[in-house]
């Protein structure tokens, strides 16, 4: 294959090329090529470094081809020429696979090396022939500062050293190149002419290239302080706006102020009062747990108020023959569960004591009576009360005797919970006439009971965000009937706060154990 070029059409092409390498860069295709290996975590000054050397690398890839063809006499030149071409296509593979330091540095040297290269080919022996493309090697040293930015000063300081290196031994190396076949003696004015024109253009329209990425850049910025300065004079129009309600909220301000400070003065008188009826309540029931630790053999009381106060309380009571326990939930939570829950206590310690009343079904059916005629409840009125579970322990029959309003008693009887089910009426009025049954229970010395409000049964909690229940506790409590009333205690309070964690209490809770 033997290809000869006329200089006049290499010239033409050379300019037609140039024109339509632009055009057709323009797309797609100058997408891929210029922005090669810039991702979005780069920044606008290293992005425009990086497009500056894909273009040169590019455009040296052009402009190499016509000295690869001119007078090439058979495969084997057009192969070993061929090689000049690598170094551009290894610098763009460079940068698109991340390495962009490495890939410019080679765009900084290629040029040089490939002009030192192929000035040696052409045979240019004599020094005043070799001007143009020491020029051009000469110019080649504004590439470096073209692709590097200005702390990368290591890399453009090499490149340049490289530079100067190949300039001083150019003629040297020129004369000891003697390749048969490989060199071509070409007309000296026309190659200084070519070696002229190119370094000319390939200079030229790497520095038109970065002129024109600085251009577009400074039109960016012209269009951001056009921005910045329409959004100050937003700001301003705001500010006046803000200092306008500044003021208006200082006047608000002032006003909540002074209401802040009532409503907090109102406030500490509240919990005040809150607290001392915390302080009346513990002493009304807390000193009365201390008879379950002289009759019984061991015992537990979780007492968690979801306020402050309780609307939950406990009653124990020595009586001539025995022992009374009874355990109650009032209407409500909080002040006016505890107001309901100091008038369950009155009413429990009023009928504990009338002797005529023989059963526990008696003494809550009169229990019952007393806080329907103390509150004057009828159909048409509130129907406050509470729930209450009352039994009693005869210590001389040894059987204890039970009656519950919607407060079961459960005990733990050869490793099962049985359930003495209360009826489903309060104390209180209940649209319902019903009476309430007594059980009759004979014991014996380490059985176990447990009674409980609704509070930890209604507990929402859990993955499914549902109540506790009543079976998921009586079944805890299987299992832990045979442990320590101190240990049963604290893994129950485990097990609560597992199934709560950071939700909200809601009702109050009692759960008593006890071993005869």
């Amino acid at each position: 294959m033997k290809i000869i070029l006329n200089f006049e059409k290499f010239f033409t092409s050379l300019a037609i090329i140039a024109f339509y390498t632009q055009k057709f860069m323009a797309g797609k295709i100058y997408d891929i090529l210029i922005n090669n290996g810039i991702k979005h975590n780069i920044d606008d000054e290293l992005a425009v470094h990086i497009r500056v050397a894909n273009f040169i690398a590019v455009l040296y890839v052009i402009f190499t081809i016509p000295f690869i063809l001119i007078n090439m006499q058979d495969i084997k030149v057009l192969l070993i020429r061929s090689l000049s071409i690598l170094p551009g296509l290894l610098a763009w593979l460079l940068i698109r696979a991340g390495w962009h330091k490495l890939g410019r540095f080679t765009v900084a040297i290629t040029f040089p090396v490939i002009i030192y290269f192929l000035g040696c080919l052409l045979l240019i022996t004599d020094g005043n022939h070799g001007f143009a493309p020491k020029m051009w090697i000469l110019a080649s040293a504004a590439l470096p500062f073209l692709v590097f930015e200005y702390d990368e000063w290591p890399y453009i300081t090499a490149a340049l050293f490289l530079d100067l290196f190949l300039l001083l031994s150019f003629d040297k190396v020129n004369a000891m190149i003697d390749m048969p076949g490989l060199t071509q003696n070409l007309d000296r004015p026309q190659m200084r002419m070519i070696a002229t024109l190119g370094s000319f253009l390939l200079i030229s329209a790497a520095i038109f290239y970065v002129k024109k990425q600085l251009f577009d850049r400074s039109n960016e910025l012209d269009e951001k302080n056009k921005e910045l300065a329409e959004t100050i004079n937003e700001l301003k129009t705001t500010e006046e706006e803000l200092k306008q309600a500044n003021s208006e909220l200082e006047a608000v301000n002032d006003d909540l102020n002074s209401k802040k400070h009532a409503l907090e003065t109102a406030y500490n008188n509240l919990t005040s009062s809150i607290n001392y009826a915390q302080t009346i309540q513990k002493a009304a029931l807390f000193p009365r747990l201390s008879i379950l630790e002289q009759y019984l053999d061991d015992y537990f009381l979780i007492f968690k108020p979801r306020d402050v106060v309780s609307g939950d309380f406990v009653v124990v009571e020595e009586l001539s023959n025995g022992l009374a326990i009874a355990v109650g939930d009032a209407t409500g939570h909080g002040v006016p569960g505890a107001l309901m829950s100091m008038l369950g206590l009155s009413t429990v310690d009023n009928v504990l004591h009338k002797t005529k009343l023989k059963t526990t079904a008696e003494k809550l059916d009169f229990a019952r009576k007393i806080i329907i005629n103390t509150l004057n409840q009828s159909k048409h009125t509130s129907k406050d009360g509470f729930d209450l579970a009352l039994l009693i322990y005869d210590f001389e029959k040894q059987i204890i005797q039970f009656s519950g309003a919607n407060i079961s008693l459960y005990r733990y009887f050869e490793g099962k919970i049985i359930r003495y089910k209360a009826e489903r009426i309060p104390i209180g009025y209940y649209p319902v006439e019903k009476e309430f049954t007594t059980y009759e229970i004979p014991v014996h010395k380490g059985d176990i009971f447990y009674i409980f409000t609704d509070g930890f049964v209604d507990q929402l909690g859990g993955p499914l965000y549902e109540k506790f229940g009543t079976r998921q506790l009586v079944q805890v409590l299987e299992k832990l009937a045979t442990l320590p009333m101190k240990q049963q205690k604290q893994i129950l309070e485990e097990v609560f706060n597992l199934w709560i964690q950071d939700r909200k209490q809601i009702d109050d809770i009692t759960v008593l154990g006890f071993k005869l």
